[in-house]
C-alpha cells in the first residue's frame, strides 16, 4: 500500500512544480493594492506556533499528513471538514479549536464534502465513495469507481451528489437511497469540478472544460478549452451562478462566463497572480485553490508560494493579500456566511520528497474591509491625486494622493467637529454624488476638511460658505457638537432652469443616518 500511495502522490502532486522564467521587466501581477515589500514578505515567514495574530490561529488535533480539501459546513461556520493523505476524513469544532471525530478510508483521502450538516461523503486512493453520519459515527460504501475519485460535491438545487475520478468519468449519486444515479463519460481524467446553480463544470486533463446541465445530462452543454495555456488545477462557480473562476500550475487565473453569446464573452479575462520575483527571476507558483465569498462574490485564491490573495473580480482588483503561510496553500474555504476562511498550508511535492513545514489549518476572521468589491465612490477616489487639488487651502503633506491620503485628511484628529467621523462624509458624499458629476466628488471631500481645518470663521448666526470652482458649500453649525448641517448648491439649474439644491440633513451620534 505504501508503495502504491507514493506513487499516486507523485502522479497528483508533483505536476505544477515551481516554473521559472527569466524576467526582464517589472512583474505584473493582475492590478492590486497594498502588495508587500520583499521584507514584509520575508518577515511573514516566521510563524507562531498557534497564533498568527488577533484574528487567525491554527487547528489543533490537524492530519498527519498532506492536506487534501477543507470544507464548511452549508449551516453554520461551527463545523470543518478535512480530508487528508493521512486516509482520514476529520470533523473540526472551529470555535472550540478541538476534533470532534474522524474516520477512516482505505487509502488517501483526495476530497471530501457536507451533503447536509449531519453527513459528509468523501472519495480517494481506494476508488471507494463513503458517505459518513456524523451523529451516530457509521459508515457507508455507497459506490466505487474504476480509479481514484479526484472531487466529490454536492449540489442542493438537483439534490444530488457528484463525483470525478481519473476513471474519466462523472458519476451521478442520489443521497437519499444513496446509490448510483447515471456514469457520463469525460474526454479525460476529471482534475476539478464545480456546480453552479442545476449546472456542472468540469475540468479535465488537456485543458479541456465541459458545462453539464444536471437536470439533463444526456448532452454536453458545453465544450471549451482553458483560456490558460497550462494545466487546469481548481475551478470554482461564481455563487451568482453566471460563471467560474479556473487556475492553471503557471500562476493564472482565468474569470469565465458561462453565457455563450459574443457580449457576455467579451467580459472574461484572465491575469496573472502567485508569483515572486527574486534576483531578476520570476518564479511562478501554481494557483491551487480557489474560494467564493457568498455574499459578496469576491474569492480567495491560494497558491504554492504561501499566499493567499483576495480578489474583486468585477473591479479587476486585489483587494488584500495575507501574510505569507509557512508552505504551500492547498486548500481554501470560506464559510457560509464569509466570516470566516479556512486555509490549509500543506507543502503538495512541487520539489520532491524533502524537508518541509509541518502541515496546517489556519482559521481566519476576515472582515469587509478585506472581503467587498469597491464601491463606485472607492474606484472614484483611487482615480483622482490630491495634489491637483493643493490650490484649495489644504497644507501639509498628503503623500503620493491616494484616497488613502484624503481619508487621513477627512477622519484624522478633527477638534472642530468631532461627530463628522467616516462614515457620515461617505454617505453625505454618495447623496452629492447622486446630482452632480461624479469627476467632482473630491473638491466637496476637501471643502468638508478646509471648513473642518477653520472651526471658528463662522459668523454669529452659525453659517460658514466655501465657494471652489464656482460650487457653494454652506454648513451650519448650532455650537452643538453632535450636529452637523451639510448644504450644497452646484453652479447650474435643470432642464427647467430651477437650482439644483441637495440637503444632506441633520446627524448626531445617537441618531442612524437620515439618508
Amino acid at each position: 500500500m505504501e508503495d502504491s500511495t507514493a506513487r499516486w502522490r507523485s502522479v497528483v502532486m508533483a505536476v505544477g512544480s515551481v516554473r521559472y522564467r527569466d524576467q526582464t521587466r517589472p512583474c505584473r501581477d493582475s492590478p492590486n493594492r497594498r502588495q508587500p515589500s520583499n521584507e514584509e514578505a520575508e518577515d511573514d515567514e516566521e510563524i507562531p506556533e498557534q497564533m498568527t495574530g488577533s484574528n487567525e490561529f491554527k487547528l489543533n488535533q490537524g492530519p498527519d499528513d498532506s492536506i487534501s480539501a477543507v470544507k464548511f459546513s452549508p449551516s453554520t461556520s461551527q463545523f470543518l471538514l478535512v480530508s487528508s493523505w493521512d486516509s482520514t476524513v476529520r470533523l473540526f469544532d472551529v470555535g472550540a479549536n478541538s476534533m470532534r471525530m474522524k474516520y477512516q478510508h482505505l487509502a488517501p483521502v483526495l476530497d471530501c464534502a457536507f451533503y447536509d450538516p449531519t453527513h459528509s461523503w468523501s472519495g480517494g486512493l481506494d476508488n471507494q465513495l463513503k458517505m459518513h453520519d456524523l451523529n451516530t459515527d457509521q459508515d457507508t460504501i455507497v459506490g466505487t469507481h474504476d480509479a481514484p475519485i479526484r472531487c466529490v460535491e454536492y449540489c442542493p438545487e438537483v439534490n444530488v451528489m457528484v463525483t470525478g475520478s481519473w476513471d474519466m468519468s462523472v458519476r451521478l449519486w442520489d443521497p437519499r437511497t444513496p446509490c448510483n444515479a447515471g456514469t457520463f463519460t469525460q474526454p479525460e481524467k476529471v482534475y476539478t469540478l464545480s456546480v453552479a446553480g442545476d449546472r456542472l463544470i468540469v475540468g479535465t486533463a488537456g485543458r479541456r472544460v465541459l458545462v453539464w446541465d444536471l437536470r439533463n445530462m444526456g448532452y454536453v452543454q458545453q465544450r471549451r478549452e482553458s483560456s490558460l495555456k497550462y494545466q487546469t488545477r481548481c475551478i470554482r462557480a461564481f455563487p451568482n451562478k453566471q460563471g467560474y473562476v479556473l487556475s492553471s500550475i503557471e500562476g493564472r487565473v482565468a474569470v469565465e462566463y458561462l453565457d455563450p453569446s459574443q457580449e457576455v464573452q467579451k467580459k472574461k479575462y484572465a491575469f496573472k497572480c502567485h508569483r515572486l520575483k527574486e534576483n531578476a527571476i520570476e518564479q511562478v507558483y501554481p494557483v491551487n485553490a480557489i474560494s467564493f465569498h457568498s455574499i459578496h462574490n469576491t474569492f480567495a485564491t491560494g497558491g504554492s508560494d504561501g499566499f493567499v490573495n483576495i480578489w474583486d473580480p468585477f473591479n479587476k482588483k486585489r483587494l488584500c493579500q495575507f501574510h505569507r503561510y509557512p508552505t504551500s496553500i492547498a486548500s481554501l474555504a470560506f464559510s457560509n456566511d464569509g466570516s470566516l476562511l479556512a486555509i490549509a498550508s500543506s507543502y503538495m511535492q512541487e520539489q520532491g520528497d524533502i524537508s518541509h513545514p509541518a502541515d496546517a489549518i489556519y482559521i481566519r476572521q476576515v472582515t469587509d474591509a478585506e472581503t467587498k468589491p469597491n464601491t463606485a465612490l472607492d474606484r472614484a477616489l483611487d482615480s483622482q491625486r490630491v495634489e491637483d487639488y493643493e490650490e484649495f487651502g489644504f497644507s501639509g503633506n498628503v503623500g503620493t494622493g491616494s484616497r488613502r491620503d484624503v481619508e487621513h485628511l477627512i477622519v484624522g484628529r478633527r477638534s472642530g467637529c468631532p461627530v463628522l467621523q467616516r462614515r457620515v462624509i461617505q454617505s453625505w458624499i454618495q447623496v452629492l454624488l447622486s446630482e452632480q458629476n461624479l469627476e467632482k466628488h473630491l473638491f466637496s471631500v476637501l471643502c468638508i476638511d478646509f471648513m473642518l481645518e477653520h472651526p471658528h470663521t463662522a459668523p454669529a448666526d452659525g453659517a460658514v460658505g466655501v465657494e471652489v470652482e464656482g460650487h457653494q458649500v454652506f454648513w451650519t453649525r448650532d455650537y452643538r457638537p453632535s450636529i452637523l448641517v451639510l448644504t450644497t448648491v452646484p453652479p447650474h439649474t435643470d432642464s427647467l432652469g430651477v437650482s439644483t439644491k441637495t440637503k444632506a440633513g441633520l446627524v448626531t451620534e445617537d441618531d442612524p443616518l437620515p439618508f
